[in-house]
C-alpha cells in the first residue's frame, strides 16, 4: 500500500476500498477455484477477512495522519461557530489587531533607530564627540571646531581617521524644477572613514577641500531616483546649488544614515539629499565657531576611554597654548555614533515601546475576558457535547481551535495596521 498523500485524502480513500475488495475478491476466487459455492466462498473469505469498515479504520490508525482530518473538522467546525456570532470575533479580532498592530509598529521604530546594526564597516569603532566646559556649564555640550578636526587628523594617534561635517541647505535647479533641498558640508574623508563608498561614481578627492575646487557633489539615493529616474548616467552630470554649477561624482547608498537629527546646538535637516566638500578659507580657520559634527573611529584593540584621554590631552594643551583663562578646562565625551541621530529620541521610544507593551496585554485580558463570557454562554451546549461522548479534551481542542482562527485573523490585521504605521 502506498503512503498517503494527506492533500488528497478522498483519493486515498477510494485507493484503500479499491485494494481491500481487490485482496477480499482475489481470496473469494481462490476458495471458488478449490471447489466452493460462490456464496460459501464468499462467506468464508469475510469471515477471514473481517469487517471492510474496522480494517479500513485500523489502516487509518497506522498511516498516522489522521490527526490532520480530525484538526480540519475541528477547523471547519469553529469557523461555522464564529460565523454565527459575528460580533464576538469582530470585538475580538480588532482586540487583537489593535495590540499587535501598535506592538509591531513601535517595536519596528525601536529596532530601527536602536537596535538594527549600522550599515558601516565595524561600526562599533565609530564615535562622535561632544566637549563639555565645567567652567562654563551654561554652555551645555558643545561639538566641535574645524580647527579640532585639523589639529586631530594630525595628532590623535589612537584613532585610524577623522571626519567633520556642517549643516547645509541649497537650492536645486537644473533638470527639472527647482527645489529647496537639505545637505550637508563635510570633509573628504568622510565617506571612506565609514567605510560606505558610493553606489555609483566615487567620494570625495583630497584636493577637493581646497577652494575652488569643491564644486563636486554626491547626491542621495532619493534624490537620485525622484529626479534623475535613477540613470546611472548621471554621474558626472552638473546641477545647480545657489546659482553655481556643481559636477555630480558620485550617488550614495540607501542605507547611509547620517547626518541626521541633532547634537548639541547642531540641527539637520529631516532628509539630506546632498553631502558637499568643505573648502575651508582663511577666514573660516579664523573663526573658531562649535559649527562641526567630528566623527572619529578608534584604532582596533583601543578602548573608547584610552582615545578620549588623547582627545582631551590634544584640547587643553591647544587651550594653554591660546592663553585661556585660569581654570578653563574642555571635557570631551565619545558617544558611539548611533547616538547621532539615536540619543535625543531614545528615552520617547522606550516609552513608547512600554506603552504598547501595555496595550497588548490589556487587548490580550480583553480577548481572555471574551472567551470566558463566551464560555459561560454556551455552558448548555458543552455540557449536550459531554453527555454525548465528547471528552475533555475534544472539547478544549474545539475551543483552541476558534482561539487559533481568531489570532490568525488579529494578527493579520495587525500586522496591516503595522505595516501602516511604520511609514
Amino acid at each position: 500500500m502506498h503512503w498517503p498523500k494527506f492533500w488528497k485524502p478522498r483519493h486515498w480513500e477510494r485507493r484503500m476500498d479499491a485494494e481491500m475488495r481487490f485482496h477480499l475478491e482475489t481470496q473469494i476466487a481462490e476458495y471458488v477455484h478449490q471447489g466452493m459455492t460462490p456464496a460459501e466462498a464468499e462467506l468464508r473469505a469475510r469471515r477471514e477477512f473481517g469487517p471492510l469498515e474496522l480494517a479500513k479504520d485500523e489502516c487509518r490508525d497506522e498511516a498516522g495522519f489522521q490527526w490532520l482530518e480530525h484538526l480540519s473538522r475541528d477547523l471547519r467546525l469553529a469557523l461555522r461557530a464564529l460565523r454565527k456570532s459575528p460580533g464576538f470575533a469582530a470585538a475580538a479580532i480588532l482586540t487583537l489587531a489593535l495590540g499587535v498592530g501598535a506592538n509591531t509598529a513601535i517595536f519596528s521604530a525601536v529596532y530601527s533607530v536602536l537596535l538594527k546594526p549600522l550599515p558601516y564597516s565595524h561600526p562599533e569603532q565609530l564615535y562622535t564627540v561632544e566637549i563639555g566646559i565645567p567652567l562654563l556649564p551654561q554652555l551645555g555640550q558643545l561639538t566641535g571646531r574645524i580647527q579640532d578636526y585639523r589639529k586631530w587628523r594630525q595628532t590623535a594617534t589612537r584613532f585610524s581617521g577623522v571626519a567633520a561635517m556642517t549643516s547645509a541647505e541649497w537650492n536645486l535647479a537644473g533638470d527639472g524644477e527647482p527645489e529647496r533641498v537639505g545637505g550637508a558640508l563635510v570633509t573628504t574623508e568622510f565617506f571612506s572613514l565609514l567605510g560606505l563608498p558610493p553606489a555609483y561614481g566615487r567620494g570625495f578627492l583630497r584636493e577637493e577641500e581646497q577652494p575652488g575646487k569643491d564644486r563636486v557633489v554626491v547626491i542621495s539615493d532619493a534624490l537620485w531616483r525622484r529626479r534623475f529616474a535613477a540613470d546611472p548616467a548621471v554621474v558626472g552630470k552638473t546641477i545647480t546649488l545657489d546659482g553655481e554649477n556643481h559636477t555630480i561624482v558620485g550617488i550614495a547608498p540607501p542605507s547611509i544614515t547620517i547626518p541626521a537629527g541633532n547634537l548639541a546646538y547642531i540641527s539637520f535637516p529631516p532628509h539630506i539629499e546632498v553631502w558637499k566638500p568643505q573648502a575651508l578659507t582663511n577666514a573660516d580657520l579664523q573663526n573658531e565657531n562649535w559649527d562641526q559634527v567630528l566623527v572619529l573611529r578608534l584604532k582596533p584593540g583601543i578602548k573608547p576611554e584610552m582615545g578620549r584621554q588623547q582627545l582631551e590631552a590634544i584640547l587643553n594643551a591647544d587651550a594653554a597654548r591660546h592663553q585661556a583663562p585660569p581654570g578653563m578646562k574642555f571635557v570631551p565625551k565619545l558617544l558611539p555614533l548611533r547616538e547621532l541621530f539615536a540619543g535625543k529620541v531614545r528615552f520617547r521610544l522606550m516609552l513608547l515601546l512600554g506603552a504598547s507593551v501595555l496595550l497588548l496585554l490589556m487587548a490580550c485580558t480583553n480577548t481572555a475576558s471574551l472567551f470566558l463570557a463566551r464560555i459561560a454562554s454556551r455552558s448548555t451546549e458543552l455540557a449536550t457535547r459531554m453527555a454525548l461522548g465528547a471528552g475533555r479534551g475534544r472539547v478544549l481542542v474545539q475551543m483552541l481551535a476558534e482561539s487559533f482562527l481568531l489570532a490568525v485573523a488579529g494578527c493579520g490585521l495587525g500586522l496591516l495596521l503595522a505595516a501602516a504605521g511604520v511609514r
